[in-house]
């Protein structure tokens, strides 16, 4: 008779759980590191191991006057330059800074008093923000499919609720019981692992590219706000909390093994020698020792007060995934075939349980090993706990189970499509799944604008609207790409994750190929009939937009974007990798001649012209020699003396953005620099705003002369009035 496993998981919560509390009252620094921004060469600096955790990264808006950002986010700094002061750029080549002023979402009375800002204008304003935070709040209470799929589920047993994290950056958080959902994106970047406060609604995350972007993010959930961050070279083997949750324990795949903070982030040195690469860590309730297990199978101990090792073990080494169970007392991982629990106290090997695979789903108060494992046939899964074994079952989708944990007294798992499941059991002990996020997934991939109308594309069908009133009319149809760009009377379709024809097509028409790259493109720009487009690896090409004709090529490794200044000319930015080690330079078409601008960095991107002041474009500038930090460029061409171009430093966020994007239109400049809100830089005021973010992070904003228009992550567009840059309206990702 088949045993009736998720059965018995109550009865033993509630034992562990009873032992748990008796024992209780007794007694883890930016885009890609590099995920390229469309291509990034080999020159680009490998990530250096800086610690930024007392504080957020900054933005440097250079001689402004700022206000606190009041939800805890990047911030823009104070400083002594006098707001009135002109930049510097008449006399000089390299960087100047430019006069702004900062003017941050207020959250009191007195941002506007203080400003000399009439009270009553101040209170409608902050009643405006405030109703804008409600709202955004309020549209936060979804469940959606985490694009590329579900990395780790976290149990709060504390606060009654769980979380699940994704490949796209994205945390939704579940109440027990009703299964309540609440979502906020974290970052741009994979979240790999998650570990929560034992007493609090505070999340430690792991976000990483998977190549040498490596951080951990201590965020506040109820506030939204990231308390701290730190940068690490090596990549991060495990991530969780002491008992009380006054240490945060970061295992590291580096010499050191475990970094150890408190709740400020402030390191907190144990070991007089490190204990090798941990893959598990934790305390008893009173934090008076730590116990660490590392891959060659060493167990430490360690006495938090004196820095002292009070004994070692040696076990089983290399488990796979190892976590504890039993309250503290038992250690659980896979090896060859077998879920291995060892004792925590010895070393001494307990049990062995024969497992085709194991995917551990326990919880600190369960008594025996709990995991998903492999079915014989393909595409089944069985639940196990010990020697228990349930019956086969099967996704209704077919996936691969990427998270498991027991959560209140059920099992929730997660697959790398983007789904969760709550697993349950019938009379006849077969198991049942109930998806928890059945939303739908990303649909709107790009966004531009063309005369008053802006163009939303869901990578198949172009759409048009001029308001966030009037309902997205689609124009074109059968498009397969990821990218637009507006061309002539039309627009160019291309792709910058794979190798796929560049398309041209009006309203009302089909797309037809003029060109066929061999590899993704970086970029695709536009001057007059001809188009520049930056491919993968090879290069430079400009095309006649009419005909698909090559009319030049330049093949050089790293480059970014390409812009056309004129009939001889073409601006380029790129890495420094190679012989020319400035990251922006002019090539002329006829001859070849290359001219480096004199502008020092590792990495330039997202290069923009102005369409309204000649000769003027705006991009990215990466610096990583002392730190790293993202500036935003204002450059002003000399194209007969390439290196007597002047160039302003606009804004500055003093970490690394591959992911920013921008928008000139010549008035001002919309970015989101800076990994949260979008940012509004008024060129002739000098002056700075940031607008405030949704749920779902802001990826790519554009402007008409009446609406601020953002692009989120989710699909989502966000409409705001150019007038007074407050929020207009929020529509969800749907599209007729």
């Amino acid at each position: 008779m088949p045993n009736k496993l998720l059965k018995t998981l109550p009865i033993l919560l509630l034992f562990w759980l009873a032992a748990a509390v008796s024992a209780q009252t007794s007694g883890r620094v930016p885009g890609s590191r590099i995920p390229h921004p469309a291509g990034t060469g080999s020159g680009v600096p490998a990530a250096k191991h800086t610690a930024d955790a007392e504080n957020l990264p900054q933005y440097t808006a250079p001689a402004a006057q700022t206000e606190a950002d009041s939800d805890g986010q990047p911030s823009f700094e104070n400083t002594d330059t006098p707001a009135a002061s002109a930049p510097n750029t008449a006399s000089e080549h390299g960087d100047s800074d430019a006069a702004s002023s900062a003017e941050s979402l207020p959250d009191s009375d007195s941002d506007y008093d203080s400003a000399g800002a009439d009270t009553a204008t101040g209170a409608k304003k902050k009643t405006a923000v405030q109703n804008a935070a409600k709202q955004t709040a309020q549209r936060s209470k979804i469940s959606r499919r985490f694009d590329g799929g579900v990395t780790a589920i976290a149990d709060s047993a504390a606060t009654r609720s769980f979380f699940a994290a994704g490949e796209d950056g994205f945390i939704t958080r579940y109440l027990y019981g009703t299964m309540s959902p609440e979502t906020w994106q974290v970052s741009t970047l994979p979240v790999k692992q998650m570990a929560v406060h034992p007493k609090k609604t505070m999340l430690a995350l792991y976000e990483t590219d998977g190549f040498s972007v490596h951080k951990i993010s201590l965020w506040d959930w109820q506030e939204k706000k990231q308390i701290y961050s730190r940068r690490f070279t090596s990549s991060v083997v495990s991530l969780s909390w002491s008992a009380q949750g006054t240490y945060l324990f970061i295992g590291t795949a580096s010499i050191e093994g475990i970094t150890i903070l408190d709740i400020k982030g402030n390191v907190k040195k144990i070991y007089p020698r490190p204990p090798g690469i941990v893959r598990l860590a934790a305390t008893g309730p009173s934090e008076k020792s730590i116990v660490t297990y590392g891959e060659t199978g060493r167990l430490v101990y360690a006495d938090i007060a004196k820095r002292s090792i009070l004994a070692q073990y040696d076990t089983e080494d290399r488990l796979e995934n190892p976590e504890l169970i039993r309250n503290y007392t038992l250690i659980n991982g896979y090896k060859n075939g077998n879920v291995i629990t060892v004792k925590a106290a010895s070393g001494e090997v307990v049990e062995s349980y024969p497992a085709r695979s194991a995917l551990f789903a326990g919880k600190i108060t369960d008594s025996l090993p709990v995991w998903i494992e492999k079915g014989e046939a393909g595409q089944t899964w069985h639940l196990c706990q010990g020697t228990k074994k349930s019956p086969a079952f099967t996704l209704p989708y077919p996936a691969a189970i990427t998270a498991a944990r027991h959560v209140d007294a059920a099992i929730v798992i997660g697959t790398d499509d983007g789904r969760l499941y709550r697993l349950t059991q019938a009379a006849d002990a077969a198991i049942g799944l109930r998806e928890l996020n059945p939303g739908n997934a990303s649909t709107l991939c790009d966004i531009d604008v063309k005369d008053s109308s802006v163009y939303l594309f869901s990578g198949t069908t172009l759409y048009r609207s001029s308001s966030p009133s009037e309902p997205p009319k689609p124009v074109i149809q059968n498009i397969t790409a990821e990218r637009c760009t507006v061309y002539g009377n039309g627009f160019l379709f291309w792709s910058n994750t794979k190798a796929a024809p560049l398309y041209y097509a009006e309203e009302g028409q089909s797309p037809a190929a003029i060109y066929r790259p061999r590899e993704p493109l970086n970029s695709v720009s536009v001057y007059g009939d001809t188009v520049a487009a930056v491919q993968r690896f090879s290069g430079l090409v400009l095309l006649d937009g009419k005909t698909g004709k090559q009319l030049f090529t330049y093949q050089a490794a790293g480059l970014q974007d390409a812009v056309q200044v004129d009939d001889t000319s073409v601006l380029l930015t790129k890495s420094t990798g190679g012989i020319i080690r400035q990251p922006v330079l002019l090539i002329n078409v006829k001859t070849g001649e290359t001219s480096p601008l004199n502008i020092e960095g590792d990495l330039a991107f997202s290069l923009r012209a102005n369409e309204k002041m000649p000769q003027n474009f705006a991009c990215f500038r990466l610096k990583t020699e002392d730190s790293e930090q993202t500036d935003l460029v204002l450059i002003k061409l000399n194209s007969a003396q390439p290196a007597s171009s002047t160039f302003t430093t606009a804004l500055s966020y003093n970490d690394e953005d591959l992911h920013a994007s921008l928008y000139d239109d010549g008035q001002a400049v919309l970015t989101n620099l800076g990994k949260n809100h979008l940012v509004y830089y008024d060129k002739s005021r000098r002056s700075i705003k940031q607008l405030p973010r949704d749920y779902a992070l802001p990826r790519k904003a554009v402007m008409t002369d009446s609406y601020i228009i953002s692009l989120n992550y989710d699909g989502s567009l966000s409409w705001f009035s150019r007038r007074n840059l407050q929020p207009v309206q929020h529509l969800a990702p749907e599209l007729p």
